[in-house]
């Protein structure tokens, strides 16, 4: 039986191609080094274990306060 964490994981993405990227994109925005919560990159799935278990926690202690339940009742 797989946990939390193993459902919620997202397989990492890959990587944005020189074609997929336009002059307007923000892909060339450097990642903020300052922040507790962040992936490594731009690539969806590409965040180190220590903070998606963060993540996955806040969503869990929002799902107990009630934060989402006007969202789950409709």
């Amino acid at each position: 039986m797989s946990n939390i964490y193993e459902i919620l994981r997202p397989k990492k993405g890959y990587a944005y191609t020189d074609e997929q990227i336009v002059d307007y994109s923000l892909i060339g925005i450097p990642i903020p080094t300052n922040k507790k919560i962040k992936g490594n990159s731009r690539i969806y799935g590409d965040i180190e274990e220590a903070n998606f278990k963060n993540i996955v926690a806040l969503l869990h202690k929002a799902v107990l306060k009630g934060f989402f339940s006007n969202i789950i009742s409709k």
